[in-house]
Parts: structure tokens; sequence; C-alpha cells
């Protein structure tokens, strides 16, 4: 029986934050912080959302769906999702544009997501083990 490769949302939020970074230099005008929304507030404010706090919402939203996917599985994580989180952090390393508050901000969401499903990986493999 094969097996489906799923790719992590993680992998798709890296590649949105490079092609919306990469793209600034291409088309100007179009970076991180274009606003996308805007919404009157019935106090008279208005809230505008940007392009990275677009991003930062799709990684919150992200982030829920893989920890749900994570807590039904029983083989814990795969190892696309550890893939995910070295390229997070090699690009975190080595390449200026991601040295941004949202992209550190995503990077800290897949390493928590790594760490949650490491524990209740070992948490369930003990009560296996207890039975």
């Amino acid at each position: 029986m094969k097996q489906a490769i799923r790719i992590p949302m993680f992998a798709y939020l890296l590649f949105l934050y490079n092609a919306v970074v990469y793209a600034e230099q291409a088309v100007s005008g179009f970076a991180l912080e274009t606003i996308l929304y805007r919404f009157q507030l019935p106090s008279g404010a208005t809230l505008a959302i940007s392009v990275g706090e677009s991003l930062l919402l799709v990684g919150l939203v992200a982030w829920y769906g893989e920890w749900t996917r994570l807590r039904r599985a029983t083989a814990g994580i795969d190892r696309l999702s550890l893939l995910v989180l070295l390229l997070f952090l090699l690009e975190a390393l080595l390449v200026a544009k991601a040295a941004t508050a949202l992209f550190f901000s995503l990077l800290l969401m897949d390493l928590l997501l790594v760490v949650a499903a490491y524990s209740a990986g070992i948490h369930s493999v003990r009560q296996d083990l207890t039975l």
C-alpha cells in the first residue's frame, strides 16, 4: 500500500514568504507592508491588514491545522516537517531578507509545532508501554 506524500502547510508558508519578499524586487511597491484590506470599524477607526499580517494569520491557521492533524496521527511528526524546520532555520541564518519579525514568528510557530509533536509522540509511546 502506497502512502501519499503530504507536504506540510509550513512549506507553503515558506514558499509564500519568499515569493512576496523576492517579488518586491521585480514589482515595485509589492512588499510585506502593502495594505491588502481596510475595514471600517463601528468605533470609526480603520483596521488595515498588510501582506505580512495576513501571512501571520495564515500561519496561525496552518499551525492549528497541522497540530490537529498530528494529534490524530499515530506515528507522530513526519520527516518533512523536520525538513521544513531545517529550511526555516537555514534561511534565517543565511538569507538577509529573512531578518524580519514575521519570518521569525513563522519559524517559532514551526519550531513549537515540531517540539509539541515530539512531546505528544513520546507521551503516546509511554501510554502504549504501560498497557
